[in-house]
């Protein structure tokens, strides 16, 4: 996940277009906020086995949003912005 967060970030940068990052940063927060709690919740598996289940239900749905929301980054271009407005 952090592999493609990562790259949906440098996709984003490419363009050098503020109102495409402004309209993507939905996109990458979400994605970055899936990162860090997956982290956290599989950090607190290792004070406990009952935090384990939790973590990995929440961990296999974070990995389909991510892959939804990158893949929706990987093809958007600025232009898209026209359709939105």
């Amino acid at each position: 996940m952090t592999a493609d967060f990562n790259h949906a970030v440098e996709i984003v940068k490419e363009y050098k277009d503020n109102d495409y990052l402004d309209f993507q940063a939905r996109n990458l927060v979400e994605m970055a906020g899936n990162i860090v709690i997956s982290y956290l919740l599989f950090t607190d598996s290792l004070r406990g086995e009952q935090f384990l289940a939790p973590a990995n239900i929440f961990f296999k749905l974070a990995v389909a949003d991510n892959a939804q929301r990158f893949e929706y980054v990987k093809n958007g271009k600025p232009e898209d912005l026209n359709n939105y407005r």
